[in-house]
């Protein structure tokens, strides 16, 4: 009798277990036949991952790790000024500080406290649900400041749906509309432009229906315009309607069945004068995910050129002039979700490329061509940014660079090589350095 109780329980458990793998199964390809319990399911079904998530892949930290006796040098010939958001540990505030680069001289403070943010904190980028949904303040990196008068300056905290303007008094407005990520740019108008996506509980925002009737969930993201006096949301367009909408839904789909995230718009760069290849108002928009960069027009819903590659999961574009446009290249492909490959495990396998840096990539559209003119540079400093990361051209033709995960700044001419290279040291800690959060240079005020 006992045997067979534990055979009956064994069969009951196994019937359990696999009606529980069909439920996940069915929620995970988009089903929601299962009504109010859909959410319950993807929520247990996402618990281990979530903490393994939570313990294995920590969030980036604010300071980071630097060696105290690292090389850095400076042969600016002039002052040079750098916006930038640093976190202090002892105050528990972020400030959005304006510096000199020349002597590190700080010429102006606006402080970020954590009871100044009316909106919420999301970490929707890789689906997290439950208790680790929210982001801590030390985390909550102040992106992208932009200054917006002589005393005021905008920011968007990352992943969170705080965009907010300071002045002299304080707080002068606050957007909560949507999820605010990644940069932030004025246009030819003085209103801003910037990378958001919708509220959502899950991550999930948009989805495909397949010919079967399932939906293939995904997070879709959109280019926001908003007033840059008020805070007024003026615009929101979706990058999956615009997308579709000029005949690219194939480029959109490829990354669906295996990305949550497929899109991961990055940069909205606004086109401030008309020429041969664009117009005013234009805006060039960079889709890490998909490796492409497309130049659209708002004013008729079109896009007007586009390219995928020979970039890989790049970050900022920026138009140099009539004709030609740059964009850091991170060069770099992350093996999410896939196993080490080891000789003995997986048998040969053929290595198609190699990368070792990141570039400075130029677009010339009067040529069709791409060139690298700072390769050599990057190589020599070593510059190679798995995430985010920029570059601002100068007046003068030098770069400015933001290495991110090193917390590395450089500024390098073409001719004379590198001109800069600095962290910025946190105050009180030996060894660590702030991390960039998308500094902004400014050659005058």
């Amino acid at each position: 009798m006992k045997k067979l109780r534990y055979l009956a329980l064994f069969i009951l458990a196994l019937g359990l277990l696999s009606a529980w793998s069909a439920a996940v199964r069915h929620v995970h390809l988009g089903g929601t036949g299962l009504g109010k319990l859909t959410t319950v399911v993807r929520q247990f079904s996402e618990f281990p991952s979530t903490v393994k998530q939570l313990f294995s892949e920590p969030l980036a930290g604010t300071h980071l790790s630097v060696d105290p006796e690292m090389e850095t040098y400076d042969h600016l010939d002039g002052d040079l000024w750098i916006l930038g958001s640093f976190y202090s540990t002892e105050d528990n505030n972020w400030s959005i500080e304006l510096r000199n680069l020349r002597n590190d001289a700080v010429i102006n403070t606006w402080t970020v406290s954590e009871n100044d943010l009316a909106g919420k904190r999301f970490l929707g980028y890789d689906g997290r649900t439950g208790f680790s949904q929210q982001i801590r303040f030390d985390h909550l990196r102040p992106l992208s400041p932009i200054l917006s008068g002589p005393q005021s300056v905008t920011v968007l905290m990352d992943e969170s749906d705080n965009l907010l303007c300071y002045d002299g008094n304080g707080i002068k407005w606050q957007n909560n509309d949507l999820i605010f990520h990644h940069s932030l740019e004025k246009d030819a108008s003085g209103n801003l432009w910037t990378c958001g996506t919708a509220h959502t509980g899950s991550g999930y925002n948009a989805a495909f229906r397949n010919p079967g009737g399932q939906l293939v969930p995904y997070r879709d993201d959109a280019i926001v315009e908003v007033d840059a006096e008020t805070g007024i949301t003026r615009s929101v367009r979706s990058i999956s309607d615009i997308l579709i909408g000029n005949g690219y839904a194939g480029l959109l789909a490829v990354r669906l069945e295996n990305d949550f995230d497929p899109v991961h718009l990055n940069k909205v760069e606004p086109v401030y004068t008309s020429g041969r290849f664009w117009d005013r108002g234009d805006l060039f928009v960079s889709l890490r995910n998909l490796n492409t960069v497309f130049l659209y027009r708002p004013s008729n819903d079109s896009i007007l050129w586009l390219r995928t590659g020979p970039f890989l999961t790049q970050h900022d574009v920026d138009v140099l002039d009539t004709t030609r446009i740059s964009i850091f290249n991170n060069n770099y492909l992350t093996p999410n979700k896939r196993p080490q490959l080891t000789p003995d495990g997986y048998g040969p396998v053929e290595v198609f490329s190699e990368e070792t840096h990141s570039q400075f990539l130029i677009y010339d559209f009067k040529t069709d061509s791409f060139s690298t003119p700072l390769s050599l540079h990057f190589e020599e400093a070593g510059i190679l940014c798995p995430t985010e990361g920029l570059v601002q051209t100068l007046r003068n033709g030098d770069v400015f660079v933001e290495q991110q995960n090193s917390g590395e700044l450089f500024i390098i001419n073409p001719e004379k090589g590198i001109r800069l290279k600095k962290v910025f040291t946190v105050e009180g800690r030996s060894g660590k350095a702030h991390l960039p959060n998308w500094s902004r240079i400014y050659e005058e005020l």
